[in-house]
């Protein structure tokens, strides 16, 4: 089986065919899964017209070099034995590459189908640099009224003829129906002015070569957009993170065309850089860090160092607790756990302890929201219930605090010792132990043994704002088939 072109029978022509319809390619791709950078292709279905032989199509079964998972094949019903002795990618590359040349691909959902021919491309040392444009995004601008714009429906609908859905052929037959039935029910001018906005193009920098952007590693990484030299430095433009390095950095160019910063940005760039990390935790971390410390010109949010306020409730003299504002780096460690909220500017940290008091009836004087005692004004309003004054006592007003401050409580660590992760991935050889304590990250190393040695030093490394909510995030959904979470117990007292 391979990808010979063959005539479309029953297949009507729209009279209106002066719009470039033979320069599209209905295309439709199944897969092994949803993620290019893992899964791989295990069908093709081309359909496309032909000024002189009319109608034609091709399609081809994909071996994908591994097992079809048993939900993929009950979906799209090809199965391991269907595909054991059809080409592989590499082996119908030329042919697609002749049919698909020099036209625009079409799909349901283009970046699903883009996404893995220029995966698969990539692997063979070569680039999809072509045109695209997506029916479901065309689908809606023609009938913004509809809510679903699924292949499925768009086939009732339009009354279309989708009689082996998930299967590749089936479905570029029933998106080359689909475009028919637009040309015939919508007007010429209004559908032609919709197709040309839908129109996606891919241009690589100016100043780059193609043979330099296939080179990027697959996998989770780093990547760096340097521009031209100036007066010995780097001029480094952008700092980024992916789990899919090349792909992330063909999207830029993509978005490019349609986004004067990164218009601006691809324009400049001379030279990228690749990082290759254990896996997404690892180029996060390493992204922020790198951020920070080389100010690269177009990362404006990592690249500030913010400043952080919490509140920390503080007993004065009569035993009644009030709460004090503290710059977040200020504050021991040890006593974070006592802090509630993280504002960004004392304005916020007050406007948020003004709900509270107003929802709470919290004594304003207590508070500090006003400087005089006897009585405070919310007392006069009957929202305090005499903490100024002393009709309310301590242990009744702080309750009360406490209850009102406790949905702001900092989450702080729940371990009793060091945590260490352990990430790998299948798309290279690194792996790599992470060593974390108090929501500080406190480095990396190759083997378990070597985690604790991390520990020495662990009062020496400052809290990190943005370090420490990528670890919450990624801590709460780490998948415990590719990591282990063990517990290390300080050594030091």
């Amino acid at each position: 089986m391979s990808l010979h072109p063959s005539s479309l029978p029953d297949f009507s022509t729209p009279v209106n065919t002066n719009h470039c319809l033979h320069t599209l390619i209905f295309i439709d791709l199944e897969t092994t899964g949803a993620v290019p950078h893992r899964d791989r292709i295990t069908e093709i279905g081309l359909v496309w017209y032909d000024q002189e032989t009319g109608w034609q199509q091709a399609s081809s079964l994909v071996n994908p070099g591994r097992p079809i998972p048993a939900s993929i094949s009950r979906l799209t019903g090809i199965t391991d034995a269907m595909v054991n002795d059809a080409p592989t990618f590499k082996q119908l590359m030329p042919a697609l590459l002749k049919l698909i040349r020099g036209r625009i691909l079409v799909a349901h959902n283009v970046r699903f189908d883009y996404g893995f021919l220029s995966r698969e491309l990539a692997r063979c040392n070569q680039a999809l640099g072509q045109r695209h444009l997506c029916t479901v995004r065309l689908s809606r601008q023609l009938e913004p009224e509809q809510d679903k714009h699924g292949l499925a429906v768009l086939a009732h609908r339009w009354q279309l003829t989708l009689n082996n859905h998930h299967r590749a052929l089936a479905d570029a037959q029933a998106l080359a129906q689909l475009w028919c039935r637009w040309l015939q029910h919508f007007d010429t001018e209004h559908f032609n002015q919709l197709v040309k906005q839908c129109i996606r193009e891919v241009h690589l920098p100016p100043h780059m070569q193609l043979t330099d952007l296939i080179a990027l590693p697959d996998g989770p990484g780093v990547y760096l957009f340097y521009g031209e030299p100036r007066e010995g430095e780097s001029n480094l433009l952008y700092i980024g993170k992916s789990i899919d390095l090349r792909g992330r950095v063909f999207s830029h160019f993509s978005e490019a065309l349609h986004n004067s910063k990164e218009a601006r940005m691809v324009q400049q760039t001379r030279r990228i850089e690749s990082i290759s990390c254990a896996g997404d935790l690892s180029a996060q971390l390493l992204e922020a860090r790198l951020i920070k410390e080389r100010h690269p010109l177009y990362n404006r949010q990592l690249r500030k160092k913010r400043k952080i306020f919490s509140w920390k409730l503080e007993a004065d003299a009569e035993g009644y607790l009030h709460p004090e504002l503290y710059p977040f780096d200020e504050i021991p460690l040890s006593e974070i756990g006592q802090c509630y909220g993280q504002f960004q500017k004392p304005a916020d940290a007050r406007k948020a302890l003004e709900g509270l008091s107003k929802k709470y009836k919290l004594c304003k004087y207590r508070t500090g929201l006003e400087k005089h005692r006897t009585p405070c004004f919310g007392y006069q309003l009957k929202q305090c219930y005499g903490a100024c004054t002393g009709e309310e006592s301590s242990e009744s007003y702080n309750e009360r605090l406490r209850t009102a401050f406790s949905p702001m409580e900092i989450a702080w660590w729940p371990f009793d010792g060091a945590l260490c992760l352990y990430e790998d991935n299948t798309f290279n050889t690194f792996s790599c132990y992470h060593v974390i304590y108090q929501w500080r990250y406190l480095g990396s190393c190759s083997l378990l043994n070597q985690a604790t040695t991390l520990l020495d030093n662990e009062e020496q490394i400052p809290f990190d704002l943005d370090s420490s909510r990528i670890l919450q995030r990624q801590l709460r959904h780490y998948p415990k088939q590719k990591s282990t979470v063990l517990p290390i117990v300080k050594r030091r007292i």
